[in-house]
């Protein structure tokens, strides 16, 4: 997916395509994993605009054949947790009826299974990020920044005073946080928290 400049038009059609049912089923994940005590810093309106950035909120494979969908898990650095997962067809959010795993060509991860993936490797960016020192207000950037580009390139831009500056377009972060923003309006005007 590209990032900015986008327009609020696209984002809006990027949430009505997802689904009201598919946000609030988002939103339900978000909580249970909140509950276990992890990732309470991730809200709604951040878990949807990775997506946004990261795949236009479709569940599909991407990246050139290697990112695995809504959350483009990379098959080169996530084969493990694709193998052991099951998958859908390109495309649908639903399990596959033939169990076939999100590593299998033209497969995915479930919503679920996609959506939980990148909380707790955005969780244990934040937590790299912490052990280096970064201060509590950049963690969340840095942790995006983590996700697209990996910690220590993350680590390398923070401390030249960008922490985007090895992530794709060179602004990954700040436009993930600038989508997080409008989504944020966008589910606030239809009551959903």
């Amino acid at each position: 997916m590209t990032s900015a400049p986008w327009t609020e038009a696209e984002l809006d059609g990027q949430l009505r395509r997802f689904g009201i049912r598919r946000i609030l089923r988002t939103r339900l994940l978000l909580a249970s994993y909140h509950r276990q005590g992890r990732a309470r810093w991730v809200n709604l309106s951040l878990t949807l605009a990775a997506a946004s950035r990261e795949s236009g909120i479709s569940n599909t494979v991407g990246d050139f054949g290697h990112g695995r969908g809504a959350w483009q898990q990379d098959d080169r650095w996530n084969t493990g947790f694709l193998k052991t997962h099951r998958g859908c067809r390109d495309g649908e959010w639903d399990p596959c009826p033939r169990r076939h795993s999100a590593f299998t060509d033209g497969h995915v991860p479930t919503l679920r299974d996609g959506l939980l993936r990148f909380l707790d490797d955005l969780d244990e960016h934040r937590g790299y990020g912490a052990n280096y020192g970064i201060g509590r207000s950049m963690l969340p950037r840095f942790a995006l920044a983590s996700y697209n580009a990996g910690p220590g390139q993350a680590l390398a831009g923070y401390r030249v005073g960008n922490v985007d500056r090895y992530t794709a377009n060179g602004d990954y972060s700040a436009d993930t946080m600038r989508r997080a923003a409008h989504f944020h309006q966008w589910l606030r005007r239809r009551g959903i928290r």
